[in-house]
């Protein structure tokens, strides 16, 4: 997976069509001729692959002979079924290739578990795969959905271009393949081609297949436990992680893939925010372990908090959040957004929901569903949007940027001074109505709640319309250093004390603060 956003699998053709020769695997009802780059994939998988032992005479036949598989023994005697061997001149149109079963004692010893083959991805999307083919040779076999069907690919980098080839099967005996042996099994086809460098498709050969990265995890390495919740495509549940046989497993919250009635559109979604978290290593950001793709259910692993979230920590009753821990928690708040942006990442979706707390009141940027990587993008789409805690640009245009993510900040200073209150609750406003009072400035959020005048004075600047004038997240993090004493956190996850700022506040009660100028 690489730092790409994922696209759907095309419905169309992966491959190219072979040159017409004469040996062209054909259907059972329709003769050779030249195919359209671009046949769907869905008609590939419909038609049925019919296959026949000999060339067809040259004389038109009224009806197509009933195809079958042959089975060779000694595929070195078979040079006569390769359409290079034959003369230039005597390939007509109603000549026909044979598929070639090859026996498995022909193949040889081979791994019958896909799962264990180190170049096999499980399911992933075309742009994710296309990001780690870097040299001539490269190859990975990964998982599909064509229609609703699971299906094979090999993706293979050849001469500077990338080339997704769709692994075929025969109708009756259900035999893979994709050119023009066909085998028992998708392992069999890969190693056969690979030991004995045949091409698979047109001229391409598997040359340096690309093993699995550490976080393609396995899905026996996971182990679930009590459901945490649920959400558009699944559950969330703890669990365990084992990454060793040496060391203890790690306590995970897993997202996991609803199996049923979801596209490959759907399943490329759940999986993009797993694509934006690949990156990321930062202690005010969520730790991500890895994803499972190699069978159902997908899952997402990631660092479990044990401090629930900070809307659940600010609504409570039980306990009231001191003002040293509102600081606190909107330092850590800046210093993760401030790094996503330094990674190039607009997380879009800045809420005290998104937010996680651990037992040492660290809180850790979450939930990366809507992120997207880059430094501004503009984008219209529907569907259910926070319009409580977006941007106006962002609801006019669908601009996003790093800047969108900052008014979104302001919403989250919000919530923590009004004790976890939504914004614009009281206004009365809903969906649309209050997406036009937001752009027409009709309705402003403001905090009328006891608050350090740094903090109002970081609020203020965060929620101003024009977004050259928006504080930046570097400034934020200045200020609460200047204002509040605070450190940021160093690799032991301990911060520096804050009690001088509340020491300093008690000494001068009665005095009024200065506000900082930001800048």
């Amino acid at each position: 997976m690489s730092g790409v956003e994922l696209q759907p699998e095309s419905t169309q053709s992966e491959e190219k069509e072979e040159p017409k020769t004469a040996a062209t695997t054909i259907s059972s009802t329709e003769e050779t001729k030249t195919e359209n780059p671009n046949v769907a994939l869905d008609n590939l998988a419909k038609t049925p692959i019919q296959l026949i032992l000999q060339p067809t005479p040259q004389t038109p036949a009224k009806t197509p002979e009933t195809p079958r598989i042959q089975k060779i023994n000694n595929l070195k005697k078979s040079a006569s079924f390769d359409s290079k061997n034959q003369p230039e001149d005597s390939k007509t149109p109603k000549q026909r290739d044979q598929l070639i079963e090859v026996p498995s004692d022909e193949v040889g010893r081979v791994e019958n578990n896909i799962d264990n083959l180190p170049f096999y991805h499980g399911f992933m999307g075309r742009t994710e795969c296309e990001s780690m083919l870097s040299n001539h040779g490269d190859f990975l076999i990964r998982m599909t959905e064509v229609g609703r069907r699971v299906a094979y690919v090999i993706s293979v980098r050849w001469h500077y271009q990338n080339s997704h080839v769709l692994v075929k099967r025969t109708k009756t005996k259900k035999l893979y393949w994709t050119k023009k042996y066909a085998f028992k099994s998708i392992c069999e086809l890969i190693a056969y081609h690979k030991l004995n460098q045949i091409p698979f498709y047109d001229n391409m050969t598997l040359i340096c297949g690309l093993a699995r990265h550490e976080w393609q995890l396995n899905n026996e390495q996971v182990t679930l436990n009590k459901k945490l919740g649920e959400g558009q495509f699944g559950e969330v549940h703890k669990g365990k992680l084992k990454t060793s046989v040496f060391t203890p497993p790690v306590i995970v919250a897993v997202k996991t893939l609803h199996q049923n009635h979801l596209s490959a559109n759907e399943k490329i979604l759940f999986l993009k925010e797993a694509n934006v978290m690949l990156t990321l290593a930062h202690p005010n950001v969520i730790k991500f372990y890895g994803v499972c793709t190699m069978k159902e259910p997908i899952m997402i692993v990631m660092e479990f908090c044990d401090g629930s979230s900070l809307e659940d920590v600010l609504l409570s009753k039980e306990s009231k959040v001191s003002s040293e821990d509102k600081i606190l928690y909107l330092f850590h708040a800046a210093c993760g957004i401030d790094y996503l942006h330094g990674k190039h990442v607009i997380h879009r979706d800045i809420a005290a929901r998104n937010c996680l707390l651990n037992s040492k009141k660290v809180l850790k940027i979450s939930d990366f569903g809507l992120s997207v990587k880059g430094v501004a993008i503009k984008e219209r789409k529907g569907g259910c949007l926070p319009v409580k805690y977006m941007a106006p640009e962002t609801l006019k245009k669908g601009f996003y940027s790093t800047a969108s993510d900052i008014y979104s900040y302001g919403a989250l200073v919000y919530e923590v001074y009004t004790d976890g209150k939504t914004p614009f609750e009281s206004c009365g406003l809903r969906g649309n109505e209050l997406r036009k009072a937001i752009i027409g400035k009709s309705v402003i959020l403001t905090i009328d709640v006891e608050c350090p005048e740094f903090v109002k004075a970081i609020f203020e600047q965060s929620r101003l319309y024009d977004t050259e004038q928006r504080i930046s997240s570097k400034r934020i993090i200045e200020i609460f250093k200047e204002e509040a004493g605070m450190h940021e956190l160093d690799a032991t996850g301990l911060f520096g004390r804050i009690g001088s700022f509340f020491s300093r506040v008690r000494r001068q009660k009665e005095a009024e603060p200065s506000v900082p100028i930001l800048t």
